[in-house]
């Protein structure tokens, strides 16, 4: 008899887990179904279309610092060409 109830125990166990992993499964697969992939695919974008700002305004700041960069040694080389005195040029822009 007591072999009986072990199998009974054992069985409703097992019965129970296995209702409970179906549960477990049956509402995994719910999620992934409910799940908005175009959602996540938007929110990429975004995320890619602000990054792309960023880095375009990074690209025209650095643009403008070379070209003002560029004006300055084109004075300079012009100052210099000019007047031969160079130490005067570098004091008076250092200030």
């Amino acid at each position: 008899m007591k072999e009986k109830k072990v199998n009974i125990g054992l069985i409703i166990s097992i019965t129970i887990t296995a209702f409970v992993l179906g549960l477990t499964m049956v509402i995994q697969f719910k999620t992934v179904i409910e799940t908005d992939i175009t959602g996540i695919e938007v929110m990429r974008e975004a995320e890619l279309r602000t990054e792309l700002a960023s880095w375009k305004s990074k690209y025209e700041d650095a643009s403008l610092k070379i070209e003002e960069t560029n004006q300055k040694i084109e004075e300079y080389t012009k100052e210099i060409q000019e007047n031969n005195d160079i130490s005067q040029l570098l004091t008076r822009r250092s200030s």
